[in-house]
């Protein structure tokens, strides 16, 4: 396949799905054995050539046939029993899976015209040829140290564009297409029988079996169902259906036509899918069920420890073949932890001594959810790096990886569609996802960078709680109001920390290989910084949360008001009118009274300081220009600044990705008319700066909790949410636990958090891998989700309002 995502120049390679697969299995790229210079053959080989068949007859000379690929992996053999020895050789084999897709090439070729060998076969026949020369190359492989095997069969040839053309241009006949169909549908009917045959002649042997033709055909007749347009036509190429082979290359034909949107289209040249069929392809491979995959998934096969067990199972005849699959499942649904930690403070009758008693009870509480977090890593079949609910076009560590290995590769690491992310963290966490430590999972140190990040970060939040907390004293103490005797006042800070620590979209944002933990560490510390008037920290905080991701330059306003005004506190009229109240009491014949409570009366806080605001741009200025000298300096020989800003910013601000993901966008652009695109985009992104001037005006004197509600809104109509973002705003709600106690729905909203957590898999599950259900019922999932935040979003603003009120009239009760 010429898949655009790769290179800057249509490439050479036949298929993705093998480099899908490995992003599963968290391996690297499998380079081929012919490649020059590859001498490590310990993570992996490629043996495969394009177009090549299971016979010797079957185009020769122009493919490497199956018989040399199988003489090639026995010269690796040796190779390595040189130098791991026998012992490592033979475990490596065992464990190692060995993916087959063969067999449409012998049909194709089948020409009893051109080629008289052919004419002494009847369909049975050749196909009997073809399955038993396939069946005996796996003995071959098994009896070489081979254990488990992944084969597809072949899918619906008849679809293709070069097929279709080609019956057009009369290079091929109506009968022709009979014929080969029925050795599609003779050949996929015969193979699961097959390896069954294998699999119960010899011990040990295992295999995954992926109906390859099932699951394109179901996208080639259900193509919305799958976001798919266009099922006939190739993206690239020129005739009827773009079925010439004239995409670049060394080709004779060399005009051709290419599509605006490859991702629409099922097929990207004449007899090659899209990247994105091949990624639905490769997640049903891994994840599939057994209407798919059969009799496990791929994920199953690649992690069974236990062989014997398995194999002893289907030694028995009277054992199903469900049982298998049965025992799979029971066996990995044992390594999946399942945990919820709650942390419920008892009640405090004296803050001071109760934050003294607690102290060791959070650090117990903090070493427990990186505890958890590393024990998470430890379980690769967790697959939580492809759950769109987790990671997106802009926060993925696979993306991340690629960008990196092209820039390595010499080439701009915003090639193609992959990576959309800074260059400073693609500089930052690039070599971490190529250092690997023998024996651990993939993307250790990654994952270490994210527990680190998530540790840091709670510990931000907890110093901008223990802040906003001191300040709501002194403002109660100001106002003359005491709430201790009539409600509870709890360590927000703790609270919110060990919110963040423990709250599920966290975890598996961070176990997940997510970037989110890194953009909400930026963002906490912008706010820490304000909270505590360290300008120069609050700027590089801010400077790099808009670097990383657009949408927190919402956060200026916050910023600048923490800086001039303070942290949250009651607004500045409260102690005017309890000020000038006790003055105008006084008798005025009473100088000297008079005298003694205009000196004992409440301070009312500072207005508005310009100086730190100055001094929060200036720092926001030098740190810009120090960032951009090192994105123009890392991308200098690809394209300068504004190859960056037109692939981080642009991708954002165009919507160009239109996966699933658990905001509402990608429905709407993937729905509405182009001509209508630019209009909706202005819409969106104006939506959200709509709300920025009224909440500012009418919460301007609680900027932590006017930070708060525009996280919320941006994670609601961002381009590309995520979990990780839920996360963050919902853990800055308990700094204000004590305002929020009185939240009303509160019930309601978590329940549904909880069931739209529980359904987004299931609904993507329907959706992609079942095929029972389709776009709009995962569509439906993430519109409950936006509309649980508006609630959220409401009821905690009228709520704090209401808090304000209730202050108000304490004050007055006070004063009276």
């Amino acid at each position: 396949m010429y898949f655009l995502d790769f290179c800057n120049f249509l490439t050479k390679v036949f298929c993705k799905l093998d480099y899908c697969i490995s992003e599963y299995a968290k391996l690297p790229l499998i380079l081929p054995y012919l490649y020059p210079g590859i001498k490590d053959f310990v993570k992996g080989v490629n043996f495969a050539s394009g177009g090549a068949g299971v016979l010797d007859t079957t185009f020769p000379g122009y493919v490497v046939t199956l018989r040399r690929q199988v003489n090639y992996f026995k010269e690796m053999e040796r190779s390595l029993r040189k130098k791991l020895g026998t012992s490592k050789t033979k475990k490596l084999l065992s464990k190692a899976v060995y993916l087959i897709a063969i067999g449409s090439g012998d049909y194709d070729a089948f020409d009893p015209k051109s080629n008289s060998l052919y004419q002494s076969y009847t369909t049975q026949q050749y196909v009997d040829l073809v399955i038993g020369n396939m069946t005996s190359f796996i003995e071959e492989i098994y009896k070489t140290g081979g254990r488990k095997f992944s084969v597809l069969n072949i899918g619906p040839i008849d679809h293709l564009p070069a097929v279709q053309e080609a019956i057009i241009s009369h290079y091929r006949t109506p009968a022709w297409m009979e014929q080969f169909k029925q050795f599609i549908g003779l050949h996929n009917e015969k193979l699961p029988k097959a390896l069954q045959n294998l699999a119960q002649k010899f011990k040990g042997l295992l295999y995954s079996h992926t109906d390859f033709h099932t699951a394109i055909s179901n996208i080639i007749h259900h193509p919305t169902k799958y976001g798919m347009k266009e099922v006939k036509s190739g993206c690239c190429g020129s005739g009827a259906f773009r079925g010439k082979s004239s995409c670049g290359g060394m080709r004779g034909i060399k005009e051709y036509e290419l599509c605006e949107n490859p991702e629409e289209h099922v097929f990207f040249d004449a007899n090659h899918g899209t990247d994105r069929i091949y990624k639905f392809v490769a997640e049903m491979m891994w994840t599939g069920t057994s209407n798919i995959t059969t009799p496990i998934n791929l994920n199953s096969l690649f992690y069974i420890a236990c062989s014997d067990m398995f194999m002893h199972v289907m030694e028995e005849e009277r054992a199903p073949k469900r049982k298998l699959a049965e025992l799979c499942a029971s066996t990995f649904s044992s390594d999946r932890l399942q945990s919820t930690a709650r942390h419920r403070p008892p009640r405090k009758e004296q803050i001071e001594d109760k934050m003294k008693k607690k102290k060791g009870n959070f650090w117990i509480w903090m070493m427990l959810s990186v505890i958890f977090r590393l024990l998470m890593i430890y379980f690769p079949n967790l697959n939580l790096s492809s759950r769109p609910e987790v990671a997106t076009s802009l926060t993925s560590i696979h993306r991340l990886a690629e960008g990196y290995w092209l820039k390595q590769s010499s080439m701009s690491p915003y090639t193609g569609s992959m990576y959309h992310g800074s260059p400073l963290l693609l500089s930052l966490l690039g070599p971490l996802t190529v250092k690997r430590i023998e024996g651990q999972p993939d993307h250790l140190l990654c994952s270490f960078a994210f527990v680190v990040a998530d540790v840091l970060s709670a510990l931000l939040i907890r110093g901008t709680g223990q802040n906003l907390q001191r300040a709501y004293y002194r403002s109660l103490k100001l106002l003359k109001v005491n709430l201790s005797k009539s409600s509870e006042i709890f360590p927000a800070g703790d609270i919110a920390s060990l919110v963040y620590v423990w709250n599920p979209f966290t975890i598996v944002a961070c176990v997940g290989l997510s970037t989110s933990p890194i953009e909400n560490l930026a963002i906490v510390l912008t706010l820490y910084g304000a909270s505590k008037g360290q300008v120069p920290l609050a700027a590089f905080g801010f400077v790099m949360a808009t670097h990383l991701s657009l949408y927190p330059v919402i956060l200026i306003i916050p910023v600048v008001l923490l800086l001039g005004n303070g942290l949250d506190a009651p607004p500045r009229k409260f102690f005017f009118e309890r000020s000038c109240s006790r003055v105008v009491e006084q008798p005025s014949n009473d100088s000297c009274g008079q005298q003694e409570e205009v000196i004992n009366q409440p301070k009312v806080p500072n207005g508005f300081s310009l100086r730190p605001v100055m001094y929060f741009l200036l720092w926001v200025s030098v740190f810009s220009a120090y960032m951009l000298l090192l994105c123009g300096v890392s991308l200098k020989q690809f394209g300068g600044l504004w190859e960056m800003f037109r692939s981080t910013y642009g991708f954002i601000l165009t919507v160009q990705d239109l996966s699933p993901n658990i905001g509402v966008l990608w429905y709407l652009f993937a729905e509405v008319f182009e001509f209508f695109r630019d209009f909706y985009l202005i819409v969106f992104h104006i939506n959200i700066l709509f709300m920025i001037l009224p909440l500012s005006i009418r919460l301007c004197h609680r900027p932590l909790f006017l930070a708060f509600v525009l996280l919320s809104i941006s994670a609601m109509l961002k381009s590309y949410p995520s979990v990780g973002d839920s996360a963050l705003y919902l853990s800055f709600m308990g700094l204000f636990v004590d305002v929020l106690v009185d939240l009303e729905f509160s019930f309601f909203l978590f329940c549904g958090y909880i069931g739209i957590s529980l359904l987004s898999p299931v609904m993507h599950n329907l959706w992609i891998w079942r095929g029972t259900g389709n776009a709009n019922f995962y569509f439906a999932n993430a519109m409950a989700y936006a509309c649980f935040q508006i609630v959220l979003v409401v009821e905690s603003v009228s709520t704090m309002l209401n808090h304000d009120r209730k202050l108000r009239k304490l004050s007055a009760v006070k004063l009276s």
